[in-house]
């Protein structure tokens, strides 16, 4: 219950700043989301992840980020 009321507040703030949701409102095209699932899979960060994520799956997040 605290983990739902933790959301829905930072939901409410997101939609007080009027912060876009989506990767759609900040232009970026889907043509691109190769690119970005590249450099995002050689960051070197990305290894500090709780599980490894492949090109394709940091792509597929993209595509359900838009």
């Amino acid at each position: 219950e605290a983990a739902i009321k933790a959301v829905e507040a930072i939901r409410r703030l997101e939609s007080d700043m009027n912060v876009p949701m989506r990767l759609s409102n900040y232009g970026i095209s889907k043509s691109v989301y190769g690119e970005i699932a590249a450099l995002a899979s050689a960051y070197p960060f990305i290894k500090n992840t709780p599980r490894e994520l492949t090109r394709s799956e940091i792509e597929n997040i993209l595509i359900a980020a838009y």
